[in-house]
């Protein structure tokens, strides 16, 4: 076998080499492009699922506000809130806590749901405040 001929040989392997690292790289970018694209989706819900829990909070503390009827020791009042213009939804409940110096002590506890409902994966926000009513 002539020099050339094995020089011709190398080369194929080399090319061959070449090609199956470019081959890698590049699945390993399609992955990577993947994976951020998921984590800007979850990031995106758990926006979401936060803005319905303040939509929920501030609810809750609207109910606190204006409302006749208060639950009493061992009760609790809730509701589900509408979050318009998003597949998101939110609920609060609110507990009475105590009541201490002429001050009745409620527990408000909202959480938000995400859009995006799946079988094993919803994603969820909760949020509490204490707040108190004089008597």
């Amino acid at each position: 076998m002539t020099a050339k001929a094995q020089q011709q040989g190398f080369s194929l392997l080399v090319a061959l080499i070449f090609l199956t690292v470019l081959a890698m790289l590049g699945f390993g970018a399609v992955r990577s492009a993947l994976m951020e694209e998921k984590l800007g989706g979850n990031n995106r819900e758990r926006a979401i699922a936060f803005m319905a829990a303040e939509v929920a909070m501030r609810q809750a503390e609207t109910y606190i506000a204006t409302a006749d009827n208060l639950p009493a020791s061992g009760t609790t009042a809730s509701g589900t809130v509408a979050v318009s213009n998003s597949a998101a939804s939110a609920t609060y409940t609110i507990s009475y806590v105590s009541t201490s110096g002429g001050r009745d002590y409620y527990l408000l506890r909202a959480t938000g749901y995400g859009g995006r409902k799946t079988l094993l994966n919803t994603t969820q926000t909760q949020l509490e405040s204490v707040v108190w009513v004089e008597q």
